[in-house]
């Protein structure tokens, strides 16, 4: 029962962080030894940017450390790492981690990841190269989070076509996700072809917003990449576009966190 509510608040992570904790709070009142449903609790409130519930969680599992397995304690150190914002250990400890886990997906994602955010987009490059993440997580929005991150990866070492192929890869997958048009704008506004960013733009507008993306990110990435190449007029213009489609919203919508950056 416990696993159960554990996969289906994993279901729901990334997409509903509000339901995703509800089941992974059952899992652990089912069975509150469990680890993994504490550590997928710590990031939701992570992700979200609330540090402080995120804490709570890992000031209860602390006491428990002598019964949690080497691979367990590792990831209980990375979620201290997170805290005291120590980047670099969390790389290093992930690499622990695949010392004991080799051939494990999820290690590999999170070196990649945690390598992109101290600036080495090889070394993400190199690790994710080495698995083929699993058929099994396309069924979760978290699924297209790998996309993402190569897609950066390549985008920071000025490898667009590599970019760009990273994001409509992902695209096969999630069509509607914001994310992906974002690289992939930004991989086609860095490469001059502008007819396909335009189209790309223009299916985005009348997508859904999450908490995470919203058209106007899509707008605004790919101004910041036309700008960064000096093209300034075309961001002025697309700057206004982006800040007249969002007052052209609901009041809801105009205020909610998405809509924030315009």
């Amino acid at each position: 029962d416990a696993y159960r509510e554990y996969m289906a608040g994993l279901d729901l992570f990334g997409k509903d962080y509000a339901q995703a904790e509800v089941h992974l709070r059952r899992a652990i009142e089912i069975e509150p030894e469990y680890f993994w449903p504490r550590l997928q609790l710590y990031y939701t409130h992570f992700n979200q940017g609330q540090y402080d519930k995120g804490d709570a969680v890992l000031q209860n599992l602390l006491p428990h450390r002598e019964r949690c397995s080497p691979f367990e304690r590792l990831w209980l150190d990375l979620m201290q790492a997170d805290k005291a914002g120590r980047s670099a250990d969390r790389v290093a400890l992930m690499r622990q981690a695949e010392k004991l886990e080799p051939t494990e997906p999820v290690v590999q994602y999170h070196i990649g990841m945690f390598a992109l955010a101290i600036n080495r987009p090889q070394v993400a490059v190199t690790a994710y190269g080495k698995t083929n993440f699993p058929t099994s997580w396309l069924k979760y929005q978290f699924g297209t989070w790998p996309f993402r991150h190569l897609s950066q990866a390549h985008h920071m070492l000025s490898n667009y076509a590599a970019e760009l192929a990273e994001a409509q890869r992902g695209r096969q997958h999630y069509p509607d996700d914001l994310g992906l048009r974002v690289t992939e704008a930004r991989a086609l506004a860095a490469l001059g072809r502008l007819g396909e960013m335009n189209r790309v733009v223009e299916e985005s507008l009348s997508l859904p917003s999450n908490d995470s993306n919203s058209p106007v990110d899509v707008l605004y990435e790919t101004a910041l990449e036309r700008r960064a190449h000096g093209h300034k007029e075309e961001v002025l213009a697309m700057a206004r576009r982006a800040v007249a489609w969002v007052r052209s919203r609901h009041p809801n919508v105009a205020g909610s966190p998405a809509m924030r950056k315009a």
